[in-house]
């Protein structure tokens, strides 16, 4: 249809018509490579000399207008900005732009220069809630769970118990069960150290008094023997 248009433009032109003239570039005509729409207009995906406001929704707080390109934007009334959409929402609102000098309304966060719900960038799973600490959404894990990295995870995670031990929650709190001649040492298993003990004295073959060392038989190692000091 808009070729038939062109081509009654084309017969009903006086003979002294400029061909050599910009090309006609009103809304809803054919914009071929080369030719130029219209100041506000832009030449679409389907060569057709387009308003993008048409396909903008300020709001009522403020009003579509033109960038030289022909792209649009928002006008905003005081106290309002313009999104990405554009769309005018209130200065600090879910969606609105931020940074160091647009400061996001409680339980929001700037994320990527945008105003998000804060509690939307957290999973903290089944075993717990987010919840708002100072504006910082955090995750209040049930009993027994902790958060890390944004999710609630069992107390034991990331306890190894030295890798000579499992951890085990006791009321909920991790400890390390240890394996033979190992003790636990807050979350780590560890090798006791050996403390002679005067009350474990005996005899040895020769008959005379030596002190025996019951913190090496401990660690597997066969006590040595000594002149008492």
């Amino acid at each position: 249809m808009h070729q038939l248009r062109k081509l009654v433009l084309l017969l009903t032109l006086p003979a002294c018509f400029d061909f050599t003239a910009e090309p006609f570039g009103e809304k809803g005509l054919h914009c071929d490579i080369g030719s130029k729409c219209d100041p506000g207009l832009v030449c679409d995906a389907n060569d057709y000399c387009v308003d993008r406001c048409d396909e903008v929704r300020c709001g009522d707080h403020g009003g579509c207008k033109h960038n030289p390109d022909g792209s649009a934007f928002c006008s905003c009334d005081s106290g309002y900005v313009s999104t990405a959409e554009p769309k005018c929402v209130p200065v600090g609102s879910k969606d609105a732009p931020c940074g160091p000098s647009a400061i996001c309304d409680l339980g929001l966060t700037c994320s990527g220069d945008i105003c998000v719900d804060a509690c939307a960038q957290l999973n903290c799973g089944e075993h717990g809630a987010c919840a708002l600490q100072d504006n910082v959404a955090r995750c209040n894990c049930d009993s027994g769970y902790k958060e890390v990295q944004g999710t609630c995870m069992d107390n034991c995670t990331d306890v190894s118990c030295s890798g000579h031990g499992a951890c085990m929650l006791s009321g909920g709190e991790p400890t390390c069960d240890c394996e033979s001649g190992y003790e636990a040492s807050g979350l780590n298993c560890v090798v006791p150290s050996c403390v002679p003990t005067s009350h474990a004295a005996q005899h040895c073959d020769s008959g005379s008094l030596y002190w025996y060392d019951s913190c090496g038989a401990r660690e597997g190692v066969a006590a040595s023997c000594g002149t008492r000091g």
